[in-house]
């Protein structure tokens, strides 16, 4: 299989990390984290230099596949609205929302609560993988 890929290369004092990523499905394909010893060495063409090496096999069924997202917005209550609790948050949307999407966990933006016609109601970004 041929990906579009896209690669990160960050230098740190203590590490050095190398990402591979799969361009359209916006994940994180593999992850490679290098000391300074380790960096030197591969920097000077020596191979075969042993590395940790995590591999994200558990999102591979996304590799290859266009990310969509778009707003998703529910209904909540006003003790959930008050609570802002993330867990809470984030069944009441995977309740609501279409299969297929997967809901963010995030709802500390000024847009993520609001009421309309004298509902209160959440707003989270959602995710699929075509």
């Amino acid at each position: 299989m041929i990906l579009k890929g896209e690669i990160t290369f960050l230098i740190n004092r203590d590490n050095t990390s190398i990402s591979i990523g799969c361009h359209e499905s916006g994940m994180t394909i593999v992850e490679l984290n290098l000391n300074p010893d380790q960096l030197s060495a591969i920097l000077s063409r020596q191979g075969h230099v042993k590395c940790d090496v995590i591999f994200n096999d558990g999102n591979s069924n996304k590799f290859g596949k266009k990310m969509e997202n778009k707003y998703f917005e529910f209904e909540i209550s006003k003790e959930v609205r008050s609570r802002k609790e993330t867990n809470e948050l984030h069944q009441i949307a995977l309740k609501e929302v279409e299969e297929g999407w997967i809901p963010d966990m995030y709802y500390g933006s000024q847009n993520s609560f609001f009421q309309k016609d004298g509902k209160d109601f959440a707003r989270c970004t959602i995710r699929r993988w075509v």
